[in-house]
C-alpha cells in the first residue's frame, strides 16, 4: 500500500523547522549544495514547501541516523531517482494529498477535527492537522485555540463519561510534545530580563505553563522553565543561580494553590516579585485575596502582556491581601489522624453500601482529604465547596445515585469525630454543615 503526499507548496520555513527539528541554515545549505528540497517561491521571494519535501527532508535525516554523511544520502536519493523509483515509496499527485485532507474551514473547525484524531489515537492524523493548521493560522492562535482548548475540551470529555482516561491522556501528551518542539525552535532571547516558570508543588498538569513558556520566549524573553511539581526549597535554590527579575507559577487545584500561598510569603520576604494564574482562581476567586503577588487573569494573551509590563518595571499589581486565620493545630491533627480517618470511613461505608463502591470511597478520600488540608493552608475550609460540587457534579455523570455522596460525607463527619479531638472542632463543625 502506498502513500501520497502533496506536492503543493503551501508551508512556511517555520513549520518545516517544528515538523523535521531541522536547523534553517542547514536546510539553506542542502538546498543551496544538492538541490533537496526543492521549494517554490512566494512573489516576495520566500520559501514554501509541500508536504513531500517535509517527507525529503526526514529520509534524508533518518539516512543521517543510519551513518550515512549528508553527500551519501543525497547520492543514494537520486540513484533511486534514477531507477525510476521513488526513494519515499509514494505516488505523487498535484493538487490535494489523499493522506493528508484539508482541515476544517475555521479554527472551531481544526480543534475539533484534531480531538477527533486524538480519540482515535491517530498521532499521524493528529499531527498533519497541526502542521496546517501553523500554515494557515499564526502560531499563537494555533496554541490557544487548538491545543490549550483541545486539552480543557478532552478534560470536559473525560468529566462526562466520554472520554477514557487513556484517551485524555494521550491528547495531553501530543499537546505537549508540540509545544516542547516550538519552544526548541523559537529564536534566542533579545530582551533584558529572566522570567523563572513552572509550577508549585503537588501540581502536575503544566499544559498552561508550557504555553507561556513559549509564548514568552516567541516574543524574545528568557524563559528558565521548570515544569511541574517544584517545591519551595528547590525553587528557592534554582532563584539562587538563575536571579530572576520574575517568578510565574501556575495552579490548577487547591493543593496547589496552597503551595503557591507559600511561594509568595517567600518570594515577599525575598523582595522577588510573584506574577500566577491558573484554573483554581477562576474556580475559587477568594484565593487571590489570600496569594501575595500579581494575578494574571485567565487569558493568556493579556497574561502576557502583563508579565511583558513587570519585566520592563511596571508596579506590581498586588490584590488586597488579608492575613488568614492560624488552623495549623488542626491541619496537624487531621495529618495525623488521616489514615484512621479514612480507615474508618471504609468500614462504617461498606456496612450501609455495596462494597463494589470501594474504589470511588478511596478516590474520594484522596480527593477530600487533599483539599481539606489546602483549604487549612489557606485559612477557609469552604474553599473546598467548589471542588465537592465538581465531585457531585461527577457522580451525577457518571450515573451514580446523589445520595451516595450524602451517605459518604455522613460516614467522613463520623469517622472524623471519632479520631479528633477539641482541636479538630473547626472541620467537625464545617462538615456538620454538609449533612
Amino acid at each position: 500500500m502506498t502513500n501520497i503526499f502533496d506536492r503543493s507548496a503551501r508551508f512556511n520555513l517555520n513549520v518545516v523547522m517544528m515538523e523535521t527539528n531541522i536547523k534553517a541554515d542547514t536546510l539553506r545549505a542542502w538546498e543551496r549544495r544538492y538541490g533537496l528540497p526543492q521549494p517554490q517561491r512566494t512573489e516576495g521571494g520566500h520559501r514554501l514547501y509541500s508536504q513531500y519535501d517535509i517527507e525529503t527532508i526526514r529520509w534524508l535525516l533518518d539516512r543521517q541516523k543510519e551513518g550515512m554523511r549528508i553527500k551519501q544520502a543525497v547520492a543514494y536519493w537520486n540513484s533511486i531517482i534514477e531507477q525510476k523509483k521513488n526513494p519515499l515509496n509514494i505516488e505523487e499527485k498535484e493538487g490535494e494529498g489523499a493522506d493528508l485532507p484539508l482541515v476544517g474551514e475555521n479554527l472551531d473547525e481544526v480543534r475539533r477535527e484534531w480531538l477527533e484524531a486524538c480519540l482515535n489515537f491517530d498521532e499521524k492524523r493528529a499531527d498533519q492537522i497541526l502542521t496546517q493548521g501553523f500554515a494557515i493560522y499564526p502560531l499563537e492562535t494555533v496554541c490557544i485555540e487548538v491545543l490549550q482548548k483541545g486539552v480543557s475540551e478532552i478534560g470536559a470529555l473525560w468529566y462526562r463519561g466520554e472520554a477514557t482516561v487513556q484517551q485524555e491522556h494521550f491528547t495531553s501528551a501530543l499537546a505537549t510534545r508540540r509545544m516542547d518542539v516550538l519552544i526548541a525552535s523559537a529564536a534566542a532571547p533579545i530582551l533584558p530580563g529572566t522570567v523563572l516558570l513552572g509550577c508549585p508543588e503537588t501540581e502536575q498538569h503544566s499544559f498552561s505553563s508550557l504555553l507561556l513558556c513559549f509564548l514568552l520566549r516567541n516574543r524574545g524573553w528568557q524563559v528558565v522553565y521548570l515544569g511541574a511539581n517544584v517545591p519551595l526549597p528547590q525553587l528557592d535554590e534554582t532563584m539562587g543561580v538563575v536571579e530572576p527579575d520574575l517568578v510565574v507559577m501556575t495552579a490548577m487545584h487547591l493543593s496547589s494553590a496552597a503551595m503557591l500561598f507559600e511561594i509568595g510569603k517567600s518570594l515577599k520576604n525575598k523582595k522577588v516579585d510573584l506574577a500566577y494564574g491558573g484554573l483554581i482562581f477562576s474556580t475559587n476567586p477568594e484565593i487571590i485575596s489570600n496569594i501575595y503577588g500579581t494575578y494574571l487573569g485567565d487569558d493568556l494573551l493579556k497574561a502576557v502582556k502583563v508579565i511583558e509590563n513587570l519585566l520592563k518595571g511596571a508596579k506590581p499589581e498586588i490584590e488586597h491581601y488579608e492575613e488568614i486565620p492560624d488552623y495549623s493545630e488542626t491541619r496537624t491533627q487531621f495529618i495525623a489522624q488521616k489514615a484512621l480517618i479514612e480507615k474508618g470511613v471504609m468500614r462504617n461505608f461498606n456496612k450501609i453500601s455495596d462494597p463494589g463502591m470501594n474504589d470511588f470511597i478511596r478516590d474520594a478520600n484522596d480527593f477530600l482529604a487533599n483539599d481539606i488540608s489546602a483549604a487549612f493552608s489557606l485559612g477557609n475550609l469552604d474553599y473546598v465547596l467548589p471542588n465537592i460540587s465538581w465531585l457531585q457534579g461527577l457522580l451525577k455523570e457518571r450515573n451514580l445515585p446523589d445520595s451516595l455522596f450524602k451517605q459518604y460525607i455522613a460516614v467522613y463527619y463520623e469517622a472524623v469525630v471519632e479520631n479528633l479531638d477539641k482541636s479538630g472542632e473547626p472541620l467537625i463543625s464545617w462538615l456538620k454543615t454538609l449533612q
